[in-house]
């Protein structure tokens, strides 16, 4: 709310500068930032398999890093446990892989290969993808 209210004061005096530095950036930069993130977190599902609610995308040191360990592997536990708190994460991922892998929901390893099924092949979100 403070930022919004500093934002809004700002434009009143300054408003090309509010726009160009603050609303510009924010229109162009947060659409990209939010389909990076659905495209890890729900991309791959399979609706007819509650276990593969959203994308088993395997992060490693710097994915945990980046997505603050609620993407990918962190992301399914997120689905099981919403209140989880981050640093139970690693514990909740390990005791509940082998359970999604039992399950038959697919592991995803590469972050590049998700984002060129979404935005070169155009598999279709929430949708069942193939293995490649």
């Amino acid at each position: 709310i403070a930022t919004l209210v500093a934002a809004t004061v700002y434009a009143w005096f300054d408003p090309m500068r509010a726009l160009m530095g603050y609303l510009v950036p924010l229109a162009v930069i947060a659409p990209v930032l939010n389909t990076l993130r659905i495209v890890i977190e729900h991309a791959d599902t399979d609706p007819s398999n509650p276990f593969a609610m959203g994308t088993n995308y395997r992060t490693g040191f710097w994915g945990k890093l980046f997505f603050l360990a609620d993407s990918g592997d962190c992301h399914l536990v997120h689905h099981v446990f919403p209140r989880i708190p981050c640093y139970r994460m690693p514990a909740a991922v390990r005791a509940l892989q082998p359970l999604i892998a039992s399950k038959g929901v697919p592991e995803r390893r590469s972050y590049a290969a998700l984002l060129k099924g979404w935005f070169v092949n155009g598999y279709p979100h929430r949708s069942d993808w193939p293995l490649a």
